[in-house]
């Protein structure tokens, strides 16, 4: 009776290793550049590789400026800025509502101006990644435009209140052939 017990107890432990397996496969984190258009990109990348900030320009005023740091393929952190300053309020603002796309999204697009695919630049500065990291900036930067998710949350960096998000041409409009 006791083998039989031990190999029941093996079958469950097994059962409980698969699932957790299976979870784990279908949780994957990842990157990938989906379209470019001369300098205009979109990039389709999962929350836990996404940081929103907002960055004190200097001790002598109140201006902040807005970034999002996105973690690549190869690990290494691109920024996307929005371009104009803020004062703290605004900028965290804006920081909630791109929390807003990521809390409640599994795929995330991020839409700006830039070239995500330039040669990287070591740094030694580093981003942490709560559940990845801390792993280092790459050189690369885009303009923010749009950040949005598959369930139609979305933050547009130049688009006003009472207009479409996302609008205008980001997410970038298919690519004629």
């Amino acid at each position: 009776m006791p083998d039989l017990k031990i190999r029941t107890q093996s079958a469950v432990l097994a059962v409980w290793m698969c699932a957790l397996l299976f979870l784990q496969g279908c949780a994957t984190s990842s990157y990938r550049v989906t379209k470019t258009q001369g300098l205009k990109v979109e990039i389709s990348v999962t929350p836990d590789r996404v940081v929103a900030t907002c960055e004190k320009l200097s001790d002598e005023n109140d201006l902040r400026t807005f970034i999002i740091h996105v973690l690549d393929e190869e690990n290494s952190v691109l920024v996307a800025m929005q371009g104009n300053f803020s004062d703290e309020e605004s900028c965290e603002w804006r920081k909630s509502r791109t929390r807003g796309v990521l809390d409640t999204g599994k795929n995330i697009y991020l839409a700006g101006m830039g070239n995500p695919l330039k040669p990287r630049k070591a740094s030694q500065e580093r981003m942490t990644f709560p559940s990845l990291g801390a792993f280092p900036y790459n050189g690369r930067t885009l303009q923010l435009m749009i950040i949005a998710n598959e369930n139609g949350a979305c933050y547009g960096a130049y688009i006003h209140e009472g207009q479409p998000c996302p609008g205008g041409e980001f997410p970038i409009a298919p690519i004629p052939d």
